[in-house]
């Protein structure tokens, strides 16, 4: 029995067909008989592995062949992550549960897509295991992902496995970048203010705010701006010492950076200004004309710009604000105040000057003083007034004026003689009349009748 199945082997030449997990041979189509009996249905052996002889279709015809015993490979089942799952992360591994009857090999062929049904080929595993998997990464956020998986033994078809399903998580807020260091000034003065500027990106472009700490217990936070903005921020110390600047970002969803690297900012006391001198007129001067200019000197040692206030009445200590203004710069004339028209006669005032760089407390002056001159009598002074009118102007004057009443109709120059320092004329002027007021230091005077008597 032996030698005859050599003999049948010998002249059949089996070729292995892996459709179907077939072995089966090439020639003659129809199956041989021993001893007159065909060995069709009958048992074969291959290489070890039993089967029965069968007719099989191949290529358009039937040949004769081996079909081996062979169960298919399990069907993919099982998936993780589990069909339909949501809000997962963008790294995953694909697990699903597998094997082979026999413990054979197994080729899984993946197929991985952003859509339905899923075509692409991503790679292929091959495993004894039960078990299997697969790592897959950088997947993109809040998409949704189908995928199967093929089993095939060699031997056997393929086994497909169903579809499955997962959707991937949203994109997760990303803080800022680290800010830049702060850029500015890294010295300076007490009270005085200086800008500092920084920028950062957003790696999810969002916009983003910032704030300063400035070292001395105080922070500046800003608004929202577009990622990548340099921002300008202005601060002022209001004590002399070292100092550490630092900015952070805070997104639009309140996602802080990290704190920028440190600007050590040395601040040196500020000076005040010199306290005002120079008074003119001078402290306790007399006779001083009632339209007198009020001058005084001051400079600041660090060349700010000062800010003055005049206090200025009748009492010793003064409380009335009469000027506030500034001097440009150090090294400048004195500043000075406009004229005071009219200052009262025979009164004493007293003064004081406030000087500020607007940094440090005002620097006050001393409390001067000085008395305007008395009132001047005009005796018999000649004075000029002219007269605007037309042929018929009529000119009178008081009664303390010499002459007195009426002076004749005339048009020009009329002169008269004045006693006290104030006197009033008239003119009249075919019915309507204007007066002036003539003063020892304006001895002319024009009229130009406009007004009713």
């Amino acid at each position: 029995m032996k030698r005859r199945r050599s003999i049948i082997i010998v002249v059949i030449l089996f070729i292995v067909v892996l459709a179907n997990s077939i072995i089966v041979s090439s020639a003659p189509i129809l199956c041989p008989k021993i001893n007159g009996i065909s060995v069709l249905g009958k048992p074969c052996e291959i290489y070890g592995r039993t089967g029965t002889y069968q007719m099989l279709p191949i290529g358009g015809t039937t040949m004769c062949g081996c079909k081996l015993d062979n169960d298919l490979p399990n069907r993919p089942d099982n998936p993780s992550p589990s069909n339909f799952a949501r809000d997962l992360a963008i790294n995953q591994k694909l697990q699903w549960s597998g094997g082979d009857p026999q413990g054979e090999i197994v080729k899984y062929i993946i197929y991985f897509d952003s859509h339905w049904p899923s075509t692409t080929k991503i790679a292929e595993v091959n495993s004894t295991s039960l078990n299997v998997s697969f790592n897959i990464s950088n997947l993109s956020y809040n998409t949704d992902y189908y995928w199967r998986v093929n089993a095939i033994d060699g031997l056997s078809p393929y086994v497909e496995g169903p579809s499955w399903s997962f959707t991937t998580e949203e994109k997760p807020n990303s803080p800022p970048e680290k800010p830049s260091m702060p850029s500015g000034s890294n010295n300076g003065l007490e009270y005085k203010s200086y800008d500092y500027s920084t920028t950062t990106t957003d790696p999810d472009k969002d916009s983003v705010k910032y704030n300063f700490s400035w070292g001395d217990g105080n922070f500046s936070e800003t608004s929202l701006i577009n990622s990548g903005t340099i921002v300008n921020v202005p601060h002022n110390w209001g004590k002399w010492g070292t100092y550490h600047v630092r900015v952070k970002a805070v997104d639009e969803n309140g996602e802080p950076s990290d704190w920028s690297e440190a600007l050590e900012v040395i601040i040196n006391a500020n000076s005040q200004p010199s306290r005002p001198k120079t008074p003119f007129p001078k402290d306790g001067d007399i006779n001083i004309p009632i339209n007198t200019t009020i001058k005084w000197s001051c400079v600041d040692p660090d060349g700010d710009t000062i800010e003055y206030t005049l206090f200025m009445d009748n009492r010793p200590d003064p409380k009335a604000v009469k000027y506030e203004g500034t001097d440009s710069h150090f090294g400048r004339p004195p500043p000075y105040l406009g004229d005071f028209i009219p200052l009262d006669y025979e009164t004493t005032y007293y003064w004081k000057v406030a000087a500020s760089d607007g940094r440090s407390p005002p620097v006050e002056s001393p409390v001067w003083k000085f008395t305007t001159k008395a009132k001047e009598v005009l005796q018999n002074q000649l004075i000029t007034v002219v007269v605007v009118s037309v042929p018929g102007s009529e000119v009178y004057v008081d009664d303390e004026v010499e002459p007195r009443g009426k002076i004749a109709e005339k048009t020009g120059e009329l002169s008269i003689k004045v006693s006290p320092i104030k006197h009033k004329v008239a003119v009249k002027l075919n019915g309507k009349c204007d007066s002036g007021t003539v003063t020892v230091d304006k001895p002319r005077i024009v009229l130009t009748p406009a007004y009713t008597c």
